[in-house]
């Protein structure tokens, strides 16, 4: 159920990133972008929470440990897994931007780790424009948080173009779990020590060193190489 909704909202968020690609960057653009994610992921599927851009505090539903009131662009709900989503459009995203949108998502796990339970809280940050610098990469893949680009097809787009085909079985196998490389649970990473909520443990391998994190990206260079030679053998007579 999961994975079927992570390939959903990513496969959903790339779309909508690449429409707005092409668009000026002006601040009505941004707006605009911010609120056409949570719009299209808004009815690509039925959730039992939803929130969206000017909404403080996630409509009311998790507060932060510092007390300070954060908005997010898209919070959406499903059965086991929720889905906190970045939508920025600048000309460059810098490591900046994702490290901000990070201290934002671990004030409110720390706050909120007694409503959030057993739910997988997975964070996703989309850019409508294509320039990342190498750093905002390194970074997100470092703390599992997706960053969704127009210049970057995701495993879950390559899994679609796999999809259904036996032979390209090997390559369906190291996307998916390139997948689960590159959207992480918070969760999972920071977890309630006592029902106080007075201390916490790090799952500190939960957070990649350089080394995973170039692993990752080479990894996922390949496999995008992989499936566009794939793909192109296909089509060949």
């Amino acid at each position: 159920m999961g994975d079927q909704t992570d390939r959903l909202v990513v496969t959903t968020l790339a779309k909508v990133a690449r429409e707005f690609s092409a668009r000026g960057t002006s601040a009505e653009a941004g707006v605009a972008f911010e609120r056409a994610v949570h719009n299209v992921l808004l009815h690509a599927d039925t959730w039992r929470y939803h929130s969206g851009p000017d909404e403080f505090d996630m409509g009311g539903l998790l507060h932060s440990r510092t007390g300070i009131h954060y908005e997010f662009d898209s919070v959406l709900l499903s059965n086991d897994t929720l889905y906190i989503i970045e939508a920025k459009r600048h000309t460059r995203i810098t490591r900046q931007h994702l490290s901000e949108f990070a201290a934002k998502l671990l004030d409110v796990v720390l706050g909120s780790a007694d409503q959030l339970g057993a739910f997988a809280v997975k964070p996703v940050f989309v850019s409508g424009l294509p320039h990342i610098d190498a750093n905002a990469w390194h970074y997100a893949i470092s703390w599992g948080v997706l960053l969704v680009s127009p210049s970057r097809p995701t495993p879950w787009e390559l899994l679609d173009l796999l999809s259904g085909h036996e032979a390209a079985m090997h390559l369906t196998a190291e996307c998916e779990a390139l997948c689960g490389q590159l959207l992480r649970s918070l969760t999972a990473t920071i977890t309630l020590a006592d029902s106080d909520a007075a201390r916490f443990n790090l799952a500190a391998n939960a957070i990649y060193g350089t080394q995973q994190v170039s692993a990752v990206l080479e990894s996922w260079r390949e496999c995008q190489s992989a499936v566009a030679s794939w793909t192109h053998a296909r089509r060949t007579p």
